[in-house]
Formats: structure tokens, sequence, C-alpha cells
């Protein structure tokens, strides 16, 4: 998974720089308001996020218990980050940015204070899911193509050329 970090970082950060509507992203870095330092830690956060996502998922412990089934599969069907494994296995990806937006917005719910009961989010209230975390990603964009790849590289570890999924269920720190 080591591996699979380091390439998502990369992919992610190349994806966001190379969208056309990150231009306010661009010129902080060029202009170091933004350190290269600080753009990799941001992209970090964004990779602990969807890594906790991903365990939380599978483990059944990030909805609300409370949540009715309703709510359970509309929040499975369009916003989860298991969605994101299924289709990042299955498509290349477009010029699109939709699913970084849906991640987002679940994202963003995470970090309010009063979660999101319409999908059966909880609030998490911890630093990870501030907005100031990722600052600057939270407005960003980046195409299918590139977050795809990078979900890839975070759900499927390979080794002497065989392909497996990540059991986020029962991984270890």
């Amino acid at each position: 998974l080591r591996e699979g970090v380091k390439e998502a970082i990369s992919t992610l950060g190349q994806g966001f720089l190379s969208h056309p509507a990150n231009t306010t992203l661009k010129e902080r870095l060029r202009s170091g308001d933004l350190s290269k330092e600080e753009y990799f830690r941001q992209l970090l956060r964004l990779i602990y996020r969807l890594l906790f996502l991903f365990t939380a998922e599978d483990r059944d412990l990030l909805l609300d218990p409370r949540a009715n089934q309703t709510t359970r599969d509309i929040y499975f069907r369009y916003y989860s980050a298991s969605r994101l494994r299924t289709l990042a296995n299955k498509v290349p990806g477009s010029k699109h940015h939709d699913l970084y937006q849906a991640l987002r917005l679940v994202m963003q719910k995470l970090g309010s204070p009063e979660g999101c009961p319409e999908l059966g989010l909880q609030p998490l209230g911890t630093y990870l899911w501030q907005p100031t975390a990722v600052a600057d990603l939270e407005n960003a964009e980046i195409d299918n193509a590139s977050f795809l790849k990078a979900v890839r590289y975070l759900s499927v570890t390979e080794e002497n050329q065989v392909k497996r999924p990540v059991d986020y269920k029962n991984i270890g720190a």
C-alpha cells in the first residue's frame, strides 16, 4: 500500500495542477504563497481522508446506525468511497470532474458541525475533516481520469504480477 500511496499523491498532485480551473492553486504555488511542502501535506491529508473512508465504510462504522435503509442506499449508490473504488477498477475515467465534487461534498459534511443526516453522515469534528486541512484543494477540481487513477492506486496492490484488492475491513494501522 505504501507504493500505492506514493503514486496516488503524485497522481492527485499532477491532476490538480493540470486542471484548467485551478488557476488560483497554480498561482499560489508559483508565487510561493503555497509551498511545495504544504501542497504535499494537503495531498497527503486528502489521501488520509480517502483511507479513512475506505476503512470506515468497509467496517460499517461511517454511517449513523440510526440511518434508515433508504438513506444508506442513497449514500452508497451515489456518494460512497466504495463506489469510487468500484468505478476505479472498471472505467478509466474522463475529463469531467464530478466524482471529486461528490467526494468533496461528503468531506465537507463530515467536517461540518451538523454532518448530513440526509446521507446518514455524522460530523467527525477532527482537524483532518476541517476545510483548513486541505484549504487549497477545497475548491480545486480534478478530472475523473486522474482522480480514479489515484483511487485505483489506493484500492489494489500488486505482488508477483498478481493484483489484489486492498482489504480495508481487516487492514491494520
